[in-house]
């Protein structure tokens, strides 16, 4: 794995960025910067963005008929960590003229820390270039249906992505913790809500991982955790690249991939009633 993160810092979709590798303390005293700056009291906004095109909604999309997400003989296609394809980072770098042209402008980037939004910041944010704060949050994370919504270990992200904050995540070395990559994505601690969200997995490894999604009442909780530290934050404009799952809990809509969408924060709250998973048509991750 360790390969493979060194090799990402070198691949095309994270070539020629605008923003300059800092190194995670400082990316963390910049996070600290923003809050000391942002003016307290009045409207809260909050600009939603749902990642790009991924290698798991092309092969959701490619599922014949009964063996769809949600049907019977449905089986994970397996893409741990699932990256951004090729349309999908041409989606995120067009996002970037409605990244620039937000209103008011983002004073901190809120990224979850799954590769595929990752990516999607990278390039939807590259115009901003270090003066724009970035952290990176678990609780943005997409609801863990599948091996997609699984992540990396902190410090390959750390190693990977410099310009970001990830004292957020568990134990992180941002607040000086050395940790050792500890697992911040839900771990099958939980059992499955109910014999319908026991998808089957192929492995024995694979069983160990996730042995159950994450419940919605889980992902209800950290939705709302998210929701409450946006809100308790200074900045009076935030941005919150996410995924699909945590923006349809959040506002009750259905977000295009690369769809960019400016609301008050206040009108933002975690919609129990929306967490079931889409059937027979697939969600798209």
């Amino acid at each position: 794995m360790r390969g493979a993160a060194t090799a990402a810092l070198h691949s095309p979709c994270c070539a020629g960025l605008a923003r300059p590798a800092q190194p995670p303390h400082a990316a963390s005293a910049a996070i600290d910067a923003a809050g000391a700056t942002a003016a307290p009291g009045g409207i809260k906004w909050v600009h939603l963005v749902r990642h790009g095109e991924t290698e798991m909604n092309v092969a959701l999309g490619r599922l014949p008929p009964g063996a769809r997400y949600g049907e019977p003989a449905f089986v994970d296609p397996h893409f741990p960590d699932t990256r951004l394809t090729e349309r999908g980072r041409q989606q995120a770098a067009v996002a970037s003229a409605a990244a620039a042209a937000l209103a008011p402008p983002p004073q901190l980037l809120v990224v979850s820390p799954l590769t595929r939004a990752l990516q999607t910041a990278e390039l939807a944010f590259a115009t901003f270039g270090s003066a724009l704060p970035r952290v990176a949050h678990h609780h943005a994370a997409e609801r863990l249906y599948l091996f997609s919504d699984v992540g990396r270990p902190r410090e390959q992200l750390e190693a990977e992505y410099p310009g970001y904050c990830f004292k957020e995540l568990p134990s992180s070395s941002c607040s000086g913790d050395s940790g050792s990559g500890s697992v911040w994505w839900h771990s099958g601690e939980h059992e499955a809500e109910a014999p319908g969200e026991a998808w089957p997995l192929e492995g024995e490894d694979e069983l160990q991982l996730i042995d159950a999604h994450e419940p919605a009442a889980a992902f209800l909780r950290r939705v709302e955790r998210l929701r409450q530290w946006l809100e308790a934050r200074p900045e009076s404009s935030l941005a919150l690249v996410s995924h699909w799952g945590v923006l349809h809990a959040l506002t009750g809509d259905e977000f295009a991939n690369c769809e960019v969408r400016t609301l008050r924060l206040g009108d933002l709250r975690a919609r129990p009633h929306l967490l079931r998973p889409r059937q027979a048509a697939g969600r798209p991750l």
